[in-house]
């Protein structure tokens, strides 16, 4: 793929939100969110050896007890359509 810029946040909802720029046009690529039945928290992020994404998040499970997440993205779902 071509060269991108990945950021990583969370949201007032308590997902966290991936954006991927192009980084010659700065144009946005791709805007996923993860996260939906637990409050995460992004913890990290680095590129597989496959061009995916591993993304590491904290979760709450019934509110109070803290566990890790990983979100394995694949490269075909951060291309852009």
């Amino acid at each position: 793929g071509k060269p991108a810029h990945v950021f990583v946040t969370n949201t007032n909802n308590n997902q966290v939100i991936l954006y991927i720029y192009d980084s010659a046009s700065n144009e946005l690529l791709i805007k996923k969110y993860l996260g939906f039945a637990h409050p995460v928290k992004i913890a990290s992020v680095i590129q597989t050896a496959d061009e995916g994404l591993a993304v590491l998040v904290q979760t709450m499970v019934t509110g109070r007890f803290k566990r890790i997440s990983i979100y394995k993205i694949p490269k075909e779902h951060l291309q852009s359509k």
